[in-house]
């Protein structure tokens, strides 16, 4: 890695979502250590963003914000062009635009990584031809799972996976001032966390949760990072529900260790085959035992019933939420299980070199 330390790096940021955390600011300390040079240049204001939320019910003021921030991003992209040549390791994280890419290689000779989450070639994104120049116009693409690089290698062939950091670190952290990550009483907390754009998924175990509600009087059902529009939410009628409309890190971290089961449903589709792992390994992070759907990258951390269980359909589900719930032992042996697991492969350490292994093996 010592060539590394004579390497400018430069991330590219659009947007205010948790891959611009995930996929690039979470490691700023790791290369401060390892005495890497890493600017991030964020295309958008923060500022004028959020404030789009705040004024989305007044249609005038979110018209002029819209034109503000274009504004803003043409300046900032003129700007970047300018500094571009300072550079020898660009990496655009998500929403950088193809013709952005294009125009960085004509003003720079540094290598261009693309990184992506999601699925972002579907059509709810910027649709596949944007994807494809996009992964052609990189010399290297790096996403968070297997089936996010196979769909990009067909684009381009120097397509690698880059595990997405948990911060196992900071549960480390954080479990040092906690009695205990279980329930003192009979409680059990089944919780889920995410956004409000992902809280649909909730629907594939509506079933199996109203069931479970309706089995056990002492089960509540935790939903973290529900939103304010309550109509987004399903309509449990059978079980307790405990809603938390908005998070940030140490608020997550909390909530996590609040629970006893983590639940992680996906629907059968490109949409959830393009999910990575971060929500499983969060809930591994605070030693909780988890379920999840047996779909996509699920299927290759999840050892069924070592660090976690699978679930196929309703009856899986039930049966194995009902194990989880019965018996506090094998939760806290699958809970344990999980946390190691996600300590030796999604700890910021690991994920970096994973990432700085096929930056200096390619340059």
């Amino acid at each position: 890695m010592l060539k590394l330390q004579n390497k400018r790096f430069l991330y590219l940021l659009y947007g205010d979502g948790p891959s611009c955390f995930v996929r690039a600011l979470v490691y700023k300390d790791e290369f401060d250590k390892r005495g890497i040079h890493v600017d991030y240049y964020r295309l958008n204001s923060k500022f004028l963003w959020n404030s789009i939320k705040y004024f989305s019910f007044f249609k005038p003021a979110v018209l002029l914000i819209r034109t503000l921030e274009k504004l803003y991003f043409i300046k900032r992209q003129y700007s970047l062009l300018k500094i571009v040549f300072k550079y020898d390791i660009i990496i655009a994280v998500k929403y950088i635009d193809s013709k952005l890419l294009n125009q960085i290689k004509l003003k720079g000779n540094a290598c261009l990584i693309y990184d992506f989450d999601d699925a972002v070639w579907l059509d709810s994104f910027y649709g596949e031809e944007e994807f494809s120049k996009k992964v052609t116009a990189v010399e290297y693409v790096t996403s968070d799972n297997s089936y996010l690089a196979k769909v990009a290698f067909k684009y381009n062939k120097n397509s690698f996976i880059v595990n997405g950091p948990c911060q196992i670190e900071k549960f480390i952290c954080k479990s040092k001032d906690l009695n205990s990550t279980t329930n003192q009483n009979n409680t059990v907390i089944i919780g889920w966390i995410g956004s409000p754009t992902s809280i649909f998924y909730l629907y594939k175990i509506y079933d199996a949760l109203e069931i479970i509600g309706e089995k056990y009087s002492n089960v509540i059902l935790k939903l973290v990072g529900t939103g304010k529009e309550q109509s987004l939410i399903p309509p449990f009628e059978k079980i307790k529900v405990i809603n938390i409309p908005t998070y940030d890190q140490n608020e997550m971290i909390n909530q996590v260790y609040s629970f006893d089961i983590g639940l992680y449903p996906l629907f059968l589709n490109e949409l959830s085959l393009g999910r990575g792992s971060l929500k499983a390994t969060i809930y591994m992070s605070g030693s909780i035992p988890l379920v999840c759907s047996a779909i996509g990258e699920n299927l290759n951390i999840i050892q069924d019933g070592i660090n976690g269980f699978l679930a196929v359909d309703t009856k899986d589900w039930i049966e194995k939420l009902s194990r989880l719930i019965e018996n506090p032992n094998l939760r806290k042996t699958i809970g344990e299980n999980g946390f190691k697991f996600a300590e030796a492969n999604y700890s910021i350490k690991n994920c970096l070199n994973q990432f700085l292994k096929i930056v200096e093996l390619n340059n």
